[in-house]
């Protein structure tokens, strides 16, 4: 994402993140790696929308397909050239994007044409 060509923001964005603990970190990659909501995936009732940047080096976007396919009423949108951290370093586009879903009544049958796309 924008962080790979911007140290300036890497520096910028982590003046304000304070990190718990080395332990905490070690604690969600285990929970990563032994834990799995697939199996109740379909049972989410609320439309849902699923982000992703298809520049992350951590999910694959292939992750956010499986959400989208798994998750009845669920829509998946994805930021060009958004990295792991796109929330952060795009949070203007993702907020366009989450009020254009809170806002419509049919969000699972609206077009594909996001706020990022032309």
């Amino acid at each position: 994402g924008a962080w790979r060509n911007d140290p300036d923001l890497v520096a910028a964005t982590f003046r304000h993140v304070r990190f718990s603990s080395r332990g905490g970190y070690y604690l969600q990659l285990a929970a990563m790696w032994g834990w799995s909501s697939l199996p109740w995936l379909g049972s989410i009732e609320a439309p849902t929308l699923v982000l992703a940047g298809d520049a992350d080096p951590v999910c694959p976007i292939e992750n956010a397909t499986i959400l989208g396919q798994s998750i009845p009423n669920a829509r998946v949108e994805v930021l060009p050239g958004g990295g792991h951290l796109f929330v952060m370093d795009s949070a203007r586009d993702i907020a366009l994007s989450v009020r254009a879903f809170i806002a419509s009544t049919d969000a699972p049958g609206r077009s594909s044409k996001t706020p990022w796309s032309a």
